[in-house]
């Protein structure tokens, strides 16, 4: 397996940024050209905004994706990972446990991750990589986000030996 590592997205590259946060937003809402300008414009906060840390994801020294971390809106302290991409040829391969357990290592706490409820790919990447990481010490309910159901994982990583060895899932 290549190495995988996370760098944290410095302002002078957020363009850089643009046209891989593109292919994700047409993933997961189609190629509706007003929608995408809307989310491109979103991206800012992530250098305006302390509580914001934007990160490429590197495998074998090639961009492979992004992870948007911050502290979730109206929850005082609670990590959200806002935005997760991994791009197709990337995929598969371990690249997205490995990359979570990095950012909860830089950023131990309370957590939340949320996946839309249609989104069935993606609810069951998520159980396996927080599975991969932390075990089975979660949450996962049903709650709404800015008028959507969503799958909401909750859990904890600031206890001692809350991370586990990531290991391969496929």
């Amino acid at each position: 397996m290549q190495h995988i590592s996370i760098r944290q997205i410095p302002e002078n590259s957020s363009s850089d940024l643009e046209p891989l946060y593109r292919d994700y937003l047409v993933e997961m809402i189609g190629n509706k050209e007003g929608d995408i300008t809307a989310h491109l414009r979103t991206l800012s906060k992530y250098w305006a905004i302390e509580s914001h840390w934007p990160y490429w994801i590197y495998s074998g020294g090639a961009v492979a994706g992004f992870c948007l971390v911050r502290f979730y809106p109206g929850e005082n302290g609670t990590h959200d990972i806002e935005q997760f991409f991994v791009s197709q040829k990337y995929r598969r391969q371990g690249i997205g446990a490995t990359t979570l357990k990095q950012v909860l290592q830089l950023h131990p706490g309370d957590w939340l991750v949320r996946v839309l409820k249609t989104n069935e790919t993606g609810l069951l990447f998520w159980r396996r990589a927080i599975e991969t990481c932390i075990g089975d010490e979660y949450a996962c309910r049903f709650e709404q986000d800015e008028g959507f159901e969503m799958h909401f994982f909750r859990f904890c990583t600031d206890r001692p030996g809350t991370l586990q060895p990531v290991k391969s899932y496929r």
